[in-house]
């Protein structure tokens, strides 16, 4: 199993989400890793920085995004995830809030599904977080 890292920080210093991306490979061989990027108010594509000739930038990429406008105290918020890999039926995508999962935390948090699409040689997955009644405790 690889487990990648990734930690985000609000537009505000109230909170911080990490998120973990877990790609979960048939083999027991290990596979080649790159660290994780996170763009805010970008729809960059994640995939775009895989290159088999450049060995530093490979599977998995990721990609969060926010909005780039602060969201109000009891708004809500909703973060979207892609993620691509060339493990079409073997990758995972979850988030963490402070190091537990979400189901875990107290307060109003949910995720989406994940989606999967496959594209040529790669599975591009996307995942919603959605925070309702942010507060800053």
């Amino acid at each position: 199993m690889t487990m990648r890292h990734c930690w985000t920080a609000g537009p505000s210093s109230w909170w911080v989400l990490l998120l973990y991306v877990h790609v979960i490979l048939a083999r027991a061989t290990s596979a080649p890793q790159t660290t994780a990027t996170v763009l805010t108010g970008s729809s960059k594509d994640p995939c775009s920085s895989w290159s088999p000739a450049v060995p530093t930038k490979q599977y998995p990429a990721l990609d969060v995004i926010w909005p780039e406008k602060e969201v109000p105290l009891n708004g809500t918020l909703t973060l979207s995830c892609t993620a691509c890999s060339r493990f079409p039926y073997f990758s995972i995508l979850y988030w963490l809030g402070n190091g537990s999962f979400i189901e875990h935390l107290p307060g109003r948090l949910k995720e989406g599904h994940t989606s999967r699409e496959h594209r040529n040689t790669s599975t591009w997955l996307h995942r919603a977080l959605v925070l309702e009644e942010l507060s800053p405790t």
